[in-house]
């Protein structure tokens, strides 16, 4: 992950890089990759110049078409594991500690593959988004964002109240297979202003 920040920085806080990513671990869907044996290219004789001379043929090259392929062509390739920084479950066995009334920022990118969409949703608060990355100023503020392939943005916020609250992917799926982990946030709570409703 490359970040370019802008010319005037942004508000110091404390920050964290996160790229979501899977891995096809089976290969059972590869396409076909492999050019057929070299004894199945022809080989034609031409005497042109008066010498012998060996060229083959690009016109009766075997077809990849005609070629019985084992893995069936009108099949996805899928993941088999998703994660965050590269592995399954890794925040869930070691939480991320953060401390309340912190702000925390997260430099967040999709690269997951054969999978059109990925989310991140944070429990417990909400973050202001910054789409791609761009902008100087959120685009809203959300406790889930949905992610392309490819796409990139910056989520800011900060817990007021300590406890172990999940992140993961909002697909069943990405979670059940190791997108998801744990922040560990540690403090006392943060003030806010309550109001008492005498009755």
């Amino acid at each position: 992950m490359m970040i370019i920040d802008p010319k005037e920085p942004r508000p110091h806080m404390t920050e964290m890089a996160m790229i979501l990513n899977g891995y096809d671990m089976n290969y059972e869907q590869e396409g076909h990759t492999s050019l057929p044996p070299a004894s199945q290219f022809p080989i034609n004789q031409q005497n042109d110049t008066g010498s012998n001379m060996t060229q083959m043929s690009l016109t009766s090259l075997p077809s990849i078409k005609q070629k019985k392929i084992e893995s069936p062509q009108d099949k996805e390739r899928d993941n088999e594991i998703y994660s965050v920084n590269g592995k399954a479950f890794d925040y869930v066995k070691h939480p991320i500690m953060l401390q309340t009334g912190k702000l925390y920022r997260i430099y967040i990118v999709n690269m997951l593959e054969f999978d059109l969409v990925n989310s991140f949703h944070i429990h417990g608060t909400m973050f202001d988004y910054y789409t791609a990355g761009t902008d100087e100023t959120s685009d809203y503020n959300t406790d889930i964002v949905t992610m392309s392939q490819g796409d990139r943005g910056i989520m800011e916020f900060k817990y007021d109240y300590p406890g172990t609250y999940v992140f993961h992917a909002h697909q069943t799926e990405y979670t059940d297979l190791g997108w998801m982990g744990l922040f560990d946030v540690r403090g006392d709570p943060v003030k806010t202003n309550i109001i008492a409703i005498n009755t």
